[in-house]
């Protein structure tokens, strides 16, 4: 899952930390670091989030509370310019391309 807003992309990251315990977190990536981040992230090998972007929360376990799905959704709204902003920003790149077909899915639905 991910949100596009004015800062980047808001993330919501799930895999297990070094000690074998499963996390959660929100990561908010800059526009200019989307790529790296989806590497990583598919990579399937262990990366420190705060190379790719500010963590927003996080907790031990397999999903956050709803609760809290909900006040993130409240409170990191959408830009309203976003399509332009992420054909500029999103378009030089070829992971970037896809967050931004993706980001118009979401609005579409």
């Amino acid at each position: 899952m991910y949100k596009i807003t004015d800062g980047g992309v808001v993330y919501l990251s799930q895999g297990q930390a070094e000690n074998g315990q499963d996390y959660w977190a929100y990561l908010m990536v800059p526009f200019e670091k989307v790529e790296a981040y989806e590497k990583a992230s598919h990579a399937r090998k262990a990366f420190d989030l705060r190379e790719y972007g500010t963590i927003l929360r996080w907790e031990y376990g397999v999903e956050p509370p709803e609760a809290l799905k909900a006040e993130i959704e409240a409170n990191l709204p959408l830009k309203h310019d976003f399509v332009e902003r992420m054909q500029e920003e999103l378009g030089k790149t070829p992971g970037g391309r896809r967050v931004l077909e993706e980001a118009k899915k979401q609005l579409l639905n």
